[in-house]
C-alpha cells in the first residue's frame, strides 16, 4: 500500500509540474503577444453582438466608435463565454467586488 501511495504522490507531482509548465507557456505566449507589434491591441468600452445561422460576431466599440469586428464559431463563442465568466468570477471573488453591467450603470445614471 505504501508503494501505491508513493506512486500516486509522484504522479500528482508530475501532473502539477505539467500544469505549471502549461500555465507558464500561456503566460509566455501572452507576454510575447503584448510585445509583438503585429498583434493588434484594442481597448473597448462597448460592444454590439449578434449571430447568423452559421456563426456569431462581436463588434467592439470605444466611445461609440467601432474599433474591431470579430466573427467566431458557436463552439468558440461558448468557450469564450465560459472563459470570460470564469475570469470575471475569479476577479470578483479575489477583490470582494461585484462588477456592474453597463446596462445597470446606464439605468442608474438615467434615474438620477
Amino acid at each position: 500500500m505504501a508503494n501505491q501511495t508513493q506512486l500516486t504522490v509522484k504522479n500528482l507531482r508530475n501532473e502539477n509540474k505539467a500544469l505549471l509548465t502549461a500555465e507558464q507557456a500561456i503566460q509566455k505566449n501572452v507576454q510575447d503577444s503584448i510585445k509583438n507589434d503585429k498583434v493588434p491591441k484594442i481597448y473597448t468600452n462597448g460592444f454590439i453582438n449578434g449571430y447568423t445561422s452559421s456563426d456569431a460576431y462581436i463588434m467592439f466599440q470605444c466611445n461609440g466608435e467601432s474599433v474591431a469586428f470579430m466573427n467566431m464559431s458557436f463552439t468558440c463563442l461558448k468557450s469564450l463565454h465560459e472563459g470570460l465568466g470564469k475570469l470575471l468570477s475569479d476577479f470578483e471573488l479575489k477583490n470582494n467586488h461585484t462588477v456592474l453591467l453597463m446596462n445597470d450603470i446606464a439605468e442608474n445614471s438615467n434615474n438620477q
